[in-house]
């Protein structure tokens, strides 16, 4: 299982809503078909020879595309992320504020790298010179954080 982390949650939370953004427009199209503003107010319409009924295009296109199942999915998974990150958010305010910030500085914060000029997360050394303490200890706070994350989890699974 991929590690999650509140900077992994946010970008899985940002492409499912670009998703559900996309799949509620899509649903919009096919609506479109069977509005009054349609530009067949008969509801079907004859294209040579053949006569196409547009409630009917509307329904099969709905089904095959499986939009109600798709965002109902989505919208689900949008859930579901919240609410790892309110209960993440509540497990950090558990730890004193070195602890915090050291997680915080880890796993969110990104700087601009001064030689490529692009973002990237903090070093080990950049985090302890923040927070005033060495790398080593710096590094024991973030783990002994992380393996109590993953002690929660493997308890909620056997629940």
């Amino acid at each position: 299982m991929k590690e999650l982390t509140l900077e992994s949650a946010s970008k899985e939370l940002d492409k499912l809503e670009n998703d559900r953004r996309y799949w509620y427009s899509r649903m919009e199209q096919i609506v479109s078909l069977v509005l009054p503003g349609a530009a067949n107010l008969d509801g079907e319409k004859v294209d040579g020879g053949k006569r196409v009924d547009t409630l009917l295009r509307y329904c099969e296109l709905k089904d095959e595309l499986q939009i109600d199942i798709t965002l109902k999915y989505i919208e689900d998974k949008i859930k579901s992320l919240n609410i790892w990150i309110e209960n993440e958010l509540k497990r950090l305010d558990k730890y004193n504020d070195v602890e915090k910030s050291i997680v915080f500085l880890r796993e969110q914060k990104k700087i601009k790298d001064k030689y490529t000029g692009r973002m990237r997360t903090m070093t080990w050394d950049e985090i302890a010179k923040e927070v005033h303490y060495s790398e080593k200890s710096v590094r024991l706070f973030y783990q002994n954080a992380i393996e109590e994350r993953e002690m929660k989890w493997k308890k909620k699974k056997l629940k």
